[in-house]
């Protein structure tokens, strides 16, 4: 579960998803509706977990990411709420 203080800190941690020469960004998001917030009365699920992968972008290895994309890709874990 994702409280109002777990979304600010997550704000200020957020790892950037494109870099450009020695500057980075954060340019990619998942965006939900309400209907996944945990404040709307009516949400069955909520965001529990939220992942980077920028592997390909910090350390790339040619033979695994030669094809790969130049932004991070973003991954949520939807939880049922109770």
């Amino acid at each position: 579960m994702v409280s109002q203080d777990d979304e600010n800190t997550m704000d200020l941690k957020r790892k950037p998803t494109h870099y450009f020469g020695a500057s980075s960004a954060v340019l990619d998001y998942i965006l939900l509706s309400c209907e996944f917030d945990p404040r709307y009365d009516d949400s069955f699920f909520e965001v529990s977990h939220y992942h980077t992968y920028d592997r390909h972008l910090i350390n790339p290895e040619f033979e695994r990411d030669d094809l790969s994309t130049d932004h991070a890709v973003i991954l949520i874990t939807l939880s049922l709420r109770s």
